[in-house]
């Protein structure tokens, strides 16, 4: 494919040249490449473009020196020209009546989506006469050349031509070069028919019966494009496709019908495909996301148990032995400061000299001085654990007994009472805690985890449904093909309407918005977009057949429609229409964990909160 990309601004003039050149007058050749010059002036033409046979055209006597030039001659084919919104290009083709069919051809090749550009046809006396030329305009709006413009030369003299569509191809004469710059193709159809299906598809294509009992047209894209056919007085015809039509939206079926000409506009948006089609600039830009199932709602018993997490269970434990090892420590001071007093008595009787000989005697003879440390740390820590074990199993006989039975032991008794107010100041904290978590658990419902990641949704136990026609476009991800499940579209539409929450869909923020709109005033949600991956961000738009000749009023009505907000005002309008027709609705809460700030949480929230 041989591919041209101009980059600079234009305005196209496609001349096509068919004259008997092999009896042609050198001043006819003057006058025509006069009149290009004329042309470039006139439409300020940068590049001029040559279509010719090279075996019967001396390109040389019809190139204008001053503009720069591009030559293609009949032995090249397949190749395109690209342009970005470029508008002073002057292309020329050269051709006898005899190639005429053949570089007609090579135009197509070369403007395949270039069709409503403007172009100039030259034409030789053979091709002179009114049914000549009217054939030729009608090949010319069949394969979308909107503007076009005729010159024949003969002696010295141009003639100019045009042509208008409706309500017939009939010709229109040029008097002035100059208007054939700002002649653009008719803003009056004067009824013409668009032909176009109207399958199911929301929010793009739907119908439902109003109050009235009448059936009606609704949609975003089918309003767009009702305002593009009654600001251009058209009509709109629809195409019937084979079954399941209308009920459900194939594209196989507009494809086919589209190859066959049977449709001039679709509605129903598709992804640019430039090789088949024409899609309508400006195109839409739909990123699409992951929709996945919202976290639901754990079961009502866990709303009790909840509350006692691990983490909670451990912090419990955790203060009480640190509580445990206060106290023993408590209580192993008390007993020294206890054993200092009597050590202190002893002093004054004179005993204590006598007991440190006979113990530093012992020691001396039995053990060494690092034994005698590991003694020590033995009997220290046994001292702990028996000390601990007491006090713990005091506790328990003092929740059964009466304390009086140890009120004749002072330091047991007073470590039993600093624990069990601790131990009550425990409860306290835990009461308090369990009550606000239950109450904030009642207010706004206690979930499962989100999916948050790729990760998340390959761990997921949910399919990911898709129909034949994305798979192209679904990213090659091994792991993500193996949760694929094709479903056809009726089945797929069903799963967006009824906002299925077990499966994991494709959708753009327009689409999502439209189904999700039943679930807005749900505390509870059901599905959610997944906007952390974009797996395809593609261009979408009413698709034509390349040779459609609507393209660029088709463009210039939807640059309006951004502009002045038609088109959000459009999808609002949709979007209401479809609660109208029943295809939306408000959703309930399936239970009553799941409900926004109804006074059932606060009839259980109070008692829990009071206790």
């Amino acid at each position: 494919m041989w591919t041209m990309d101009v980059e600079f601004k234009v305005i196209w003039l496609i001349c096509l040249l068919s004259l008997p050149f092999e009896g042609s007058a050198h001043g006819n050749i003057t006058v025509i490449r006069e009149k290009v010059k004329e042309l470039n002036e006139h439409g300020n033409i940068e590049t001029n473009i040559f279509i010719y046979n090279k075996s019967e055209v001396q390109i040389q006597e019809y190139i204008n020196n001053g503009t720069p030039t591009i030559l293609v001659n009949r032995q090249k084919t397949n190749f395109t020209l690209i342009y970005n919104y470029n508008k002073s290009l002057l292309a020329i083709v050269l051709l006898s009546e005899q190639n005429k069919t053949e570089l007609l051809l090579i135009l197509n090749e070369l403007l395949m989506r270039l069709r409503h550009l403007k172009v100039l046809l030259i034409l030789p006396a053979t091709l002179s006469d009114e049914q000549s030329q009217l054939e030729l305009f009608r090949w010319c709006w069949q394969s979308g050349y909107t503007q076009v413009m005729s010159l024949m030369a003969h002696e010295n003299v141009l003639t100019l031509t045009s042509y208008s569509p409706f309500p017939a191809v009939h010709l229109v004469a040029v008097e002035r070069t100059a208007d054939y710059f700002r002649s653009n193709l008719p803003h009056d159809f004067q009824g013409q028919i668009l032909r176009t299906p109207l399958a199911y598809d929301p929010p793009s294509v739907f119908r439902y019966t109003d109050r009235y009992g009448r059936q009606q047209m609704s949609g975003m894209m089918y309003k767009l494009f009702l305002h593009f056919v009654q600001i251009h007085n058209a009509t709109i015809e629809e195409v019937i496709l084979p079954p399941p039509y209308p009920g459900t939206l194939v594209y196989e079926n507009i494809f086919e019908a589209m190859r066959a000409g049977k449709i001039d506009i679709s509605v129903h948006v598709y992804f640019t495909d430039v090789a088949k089609w024409h899609v309508s600039e400006t195109p839409f830009l739909f990123p699409h996301y992951f929709r996945v199932p919202y976290a639901r709602p754990l079961a009502s018993r866990d709303y009790i148990v909840r509350p006692f997490r691990p983490e909670v269970w451990r912090l419990l434990f955790s203060y009480l032995l640190l509580a445990a090892m206060l106290f023993t420590f408590a209580t192993v001071i008390a007993v020294k400061i206890k054993r200092l007093r009597r050590i202190a008595q002893c002093q004054r009787r004179g005993e204590i000299r006598i007991k440190q000989k006979k113990s530093l005697s012992s020691l001396n003879g039995q053990t060494s001085k690092v034994r005698l440390c590991f003694l020590q740390l033995r009997r220290t820590l046994l001292r702990y654990l028996f000390t601990l074990i007491d006090i713990t199993m005091e506790l328990f006989a003092l929740l059964q007994q009466s304390s009086n039975c140890y009120g004749y032991q002072y330091h047991n008794h007073f470590c039993l009472t600093l624990m069990y107010a601790c131990h009550n100041m425990l409860a306290f904290i835990l009461i308090n805690y369990y009550n606000k978590l239950i109450v904030s658990f009642l207010t706004t419902g206690v979930f499962e985890a989100q999916l948050n990641s790729v990760e998340d949704i390959l761990a997921s136990p949910y399919a990911i449904q898709l129909t034949r026609t994305d798979t192209p476009y679904f990213i090659d991800d091994p792991r993500l093909l193996r949760k694929v499940k094709i479903v056809d579209r009726n089945e797929l539409w069903q799963q967006h309407i009824s906002l299925n929450n077990s499966v994991i869909l494709l959708s753009s923020m327009l689409y999502y918005n439209f189904f999700a709109a039943q679930q807005d005033y749900l505390r509870a949600k059901r599905v959610r977009i997944f906007l952390q991956e974009v797996i395809w961000d593609v261009s979408c738009g009413m698709f034509m057949p390349l040779e459609s000749p609507y393209v660029e009023l088709l463009k210039e009505t939807l640059l309006w429609s951004f502009n002045t907000g038609l088109i959000s005002k459009a999808y609002h309008e949709s979007k209401s229409e479809g609660f109208t027709a029943g295809m939306l609705q408000f959703m309930r809460e399936e239970n009553v964990w799941g409900s926004s700030l109804k006074m059932d949480f606060f009839c259980w929230a109070w008692p829990a909160r009071a206790g």
